[in-house]
């Protein structure tokens, strides 16, 4: 580790009180102290300064983290954000042939299909210049796809569907530790994109979103195309008229997922 800076963020991690732990939902569901953040990032500090090997236990914990940040949401210090140095860890295990036994068959399903739930099917529908990415996840549950269709017929909206299970944004290989693999999938969204001449492209996955949107720049590959939320979406057709909502006497709860909120 090269970057004094990153070395006493590390440093400062993995010796702090380790009071984020309770934010931890990894730690909150399996009550194992050794996968609690400060504890990654002490075995992180340790493997820099070879006081421990790079084994397969060292790189099993590197897996075991659910990667959604909230430890940076709730660090004492200045939010470090124990994910980048994680994602190293993951990149290393990945060129050495040491991922765990679910990430390589997640790897290999994807490298086989082209998404991780080892399905083929291209999802193309609509015309227009706006385009909807249906995420794999979203095509492979089809609830909230049916619900936009709805929408999208309501609001009279020229929206141009893709995606699917044959199109991905490649988080999987991603979290995997498989940068070049990632790439080359950035690569081919980038073209799918390019091809059907988006001008806004709507994301029903934060997940997608940021991979997208953040992601895909730290491996040399932008997307020259403005990225909105469905939720952003479905606000913006409100406040246009463009669609109308009943008023209703009840509690309505949106599950506001990891990313969204601590990115």
């Amino acid at each position: 580790m090269k970057d004094k800076k990153e070395l006493k963020q590390i440093t400062n991690c993995a010796m702090c009180p380790n009071m984020c732990k309770y934010s931890c939902p990894t730690y909150l569901a399996t009550g194992k102290e050794t996968i609690t953040p400060q504890k990654i990032a002490r075995l992180i500090l340790y493997e820099e300064k070879a006081f421990i090997a790079d084994e397969q236990g060292f790189f099993d914990v590197m897996f075991q983290s659910a990667m959604c940040g909230a430890c940076k949401v709730h660090c004492v210090y200045d939010n470090y954000d124990l994910r980048k140095f994680i994602q190293r860890a993951r990149s290393k295990a990945f060129k050495e042939g040491m991922l765990p036994d679910e990430t390589k068959k997640r790897v290999e399903t994807f490298m086989r299909f082209g998404n991780p739930h080892g399905e083929r099917q291209l999802l193309q529908k609509g015309t227009g210049d706006l385009g909807y990415f249906v995420s794999c996840s979203t095509y492979n549950d089809q609830h909230l796809l049916k619900a936009m269709d709805r929408v999208i017929s309501v609001s009279k909206e020229q929206v141009q569907e893709f995606g699917g299970a044959d199109i991905c944004c490649a988080a999987p290989l991603y979290y995997a530790g498989d940068t070049e693999g990632f790439k080359r999938a950035a690569q081919k969204m980038k073209g799918e994109i390019e091809k059907r001449k988006l001008r806004k492209v709507i994301a029903d996955c934060p997940t997608c979103m940021k991979m997208m949107t953040e992601v895909y720049h730290e491996v040399g590959v932008d997307l020259d195309v403005e990225f909105v939320h469905t939720t952003q979406f479905l606000n913006a057709l409100l406040e246009e008229g463009k669609i109308k909502v009943k008023r209703r006497n009840a509690t309505a709860t949106f599950h506001d997922p990891c990313i969204l909120v601590n990115d």
